[in-house]
């Protein structure tokens, strides 16, 4: 910026130079062109006066000293005006090579302004190469922390997830298993669990459904490592009222448990994350007993939630 406001001085003073210089030149030819115009109008006087033709022819004798001093005052008279003339050419010259030295002289501050402005463009351009480098490298390094952070919260962040339930004939109810495989602590953790108990198969006609129902649990956080179960934290017991100890022993009666577990992974500033779940009971004919098996939670809650109406008549 400096270097910009001092070319913009130099130009402005080199215009009013050459405006200066403009005036000095029309004036000195001014001057000499009335110069020379007196001088042709009294030329042309005295060429008139010549050429007139004398009316009388007569003889004048005039003195001889009369004439010597007229003569000498003729000559000394075209002596100033030569010597005026010579030195109004002798200005005009030099106004003419002052301004040829002006007009050098601009052309090379011209040149200098020229040389100068290409050598701060160039520093310009060389300040902006490197500053889109030190960007690109600031870019560089606040993706390799973003990418450092999103390693961090992958290999360190909680993991939420619900395992098989666990079915108690003896209180008729189940239990939701909650664990934590992360290396951290989770935040808050929200559970909706749907529960459905047909005849046979998970989801049937209403004829043949024998209780359903939906219930929400809530826990501050889970430690990790560790897992909970109804038998530690009551709270994740769901009761089956209207189930059939004998008719689930021997298969007659299924129970199928789906839902959604959301938490917060341990980094307050991330996003909750939600995971489905979904299991069912079967009657293993080999080994005769019921056992857990998975089932397609995406499919199944919304059917879920339509019969027991969710997100209302919550299981208290």
């Amino acid at each position: 910026m400096d270097r910009t406001a001092q070319f913009t001085l130099i130009a402005k003073r080199i215009l009013g130079e050459l405006r200066v210089l403009g005036e000095t030149v029309s004036a000195g030819f001014l001057g000499v062109q009335k110069q020379v115009k007196a001088i042709s109008e009294e030329q042309k006087a005295q060429d008139e006066r010549e050429k007139t033709p004398p009316v009388l022819r007569a003889e004048l004798q005039i003195p001889e000293a009369i004439q010597a001093g007229k003569r000498s005052n003729d000559r000394s008279k075209q002596r100033r005006e030569r010597w005026s003339l010579f030195v109004q050419w002798v200005t005009l010259f030099a106004v003419i090579a002052y301004a040829i030295i002006n007009y050098h002289m601009l052309c090379q501050m011209r040149e200098a302004n020229k040389t100068a402005s290409d050598s701060f463009a160039k520093t310009l351009g060389q300040m902006q190469a490197q500053t889109a480098a030190q960007q690109q490298t600031a870019n560089a390094a606040e993706q390799s922390a973003k990418t450092a952070n999103v390693a961090l919260h992958i290999s360190e962040k909680a993991y939420i997830s619900v395992g098989f339930p666990l079915l108690d004939l003896t209180k008729m109810a189940v239990s939701l298993p909650l664990s934590n495989s992360g290396r951290i602590p989770s935040g808050a953790v929200e559970v909706v669990a749907h529960e459905v108990t047909a005849d046979r198969t998970p989801i049937a006609p209403a004829n043949v459904l024998v209780e359903y129902h939906w219930k929400r649990f809530r826990l501050p956080s889970i430690a990790p490592g560790s897992s909970l179960t109804g038998r530690d934290n009551p709270s994740l017991l769901m009761v089956l009222p209207a189930a059939s100890r004998d008719k689930i022993e021997t298969g007659y009666e299924t129970v199928t448990v789906a839902g959604r577990v959301t938490y917060n992974n341990g980094f307050p500033e991330d996003h909750p994350e939600t995971r489905l779940f979904c299991s069912s009971t079967i009657y293993h004919l080999i080994e005769k007993q019921i056992v857990w098996v998975s089932c397609d939670p995406a499919s199944l809650i919304p059917r879920m939630e339509s019969v027991d109406g969710f997100p209302n008549n919550e299981q208290k």
